[in-house]
């Protein structure tokens, strides 16, 4: 009897295997890719491509392309926008221009004040010198402390314009002395006018004749209208002046206004 020896498929079947199992997944995975990136917007793609030469080392193409990115005035995605900020910030970072980097940063941020770079993508010293511009921002924002506003003390009431000289305010102190020193002066002189009126020194009051009363009295009544426009003076000034030592302020912070007092 004849022996006839089977064809040995040991060896090649595992390789027909392989084959075939690479023609069947190579297509899907293939379309898969495929669909992903026909899914990417032209931003996303050209973000991508900064990206990939920014791993290769290509720090001025992944510069360019980034820039395109941020300054196209078609792209509304804000997401895709801060992204390539951040990234361009840092490309900045790594090419030696700090100014151009917290630029880019300050701009990220003025977008988004919550705005975190992931420490998982961004190196340990750009993310500290990210923060060191957000601190800057923050303290450029802040309302400067305002000094103590205190009250005029006592005294400055005493005499007309010490609460003008408080509120280092000199010539509208001197306006006010000088101005209720001459009411002052006007009182007085009426006043010894009135009293050389006077024909029986002994009798309280002002003694004169029944024809003069009248024309006597008008002249008194001057006298008062200047003490009380004196007074009024005074007593104006020192209330307007004890508002301004105490009145709240406006100071700008960021896009609004704060009111201390």
């Amino acid at each position: 009897m004849t022996h006839v020896d089977r064809p040995r498929a040991h060896g090649y079947v595992p390789v027909v295997h392989a084959l075939l199992l690479l023609l069947l997944t190579s297509p899907v995975r293939a379309q898969d890719a495929l669909e992903e990136t026909a899914e990417l917007t032209a931003p996303e793609q050209a973000l991508e491509h900064a990206l990939d030469a920014y791993l290769r080392g290509d720090l001025r193409g992944a510069r360019d392309v980034l820039l395109r990115v941020v300054n196209d005035p078609a792209l509304e995605d804000e997401e895709v926008l801060q992204s390539a900020r951040a990234w361009l910030g840092e490309i900045y970072w790594n090419m030696g221009d700090r100014e151009a980097a917290r630029s880019t940063f300050r701009t990220v941020l003025l977008y988004d004040r919550d705005y975190r770079l992931d420490p998982f993508q961004h190196p340990p010293d750009v993310v500290a010198f990210y923060d060191s511009v957000r601190a800057e921002i923050d303290a450029a924002s802040a309302p400067e402390p305002l000094a103590r506003r205190d009250l005029p003390a006592p005294s400055a009431y005493l005499w007309p314009g010490g609460v003008q000289l408080h509120n280092d305010k000199p010539l509208a102190a001197a306006l006010t002395t000088v101005g209720v020193a001459a009411s002052a002066g006007g009182v007085a002189g009426l006043r010894v006018f009135l009293v050389r009126q006077d024909q029986d020194p002994n009798t309280y009051g002002i003694q004169v004749p029944e024809a003069r009363a009248e024309s006597l009295s008008q002249v008194r009544a001057g006298q008062w209208a200047i003490a009380a426009a004196g007074m009024g003076l005074w007593l104006g000034t020192s209330v307007g002046g004890t508002v301004v030592a105490a009145r709240p302020t406006l100071t700008a912070v960021g896009p609004g206004m704060v009111v201390r007092f």
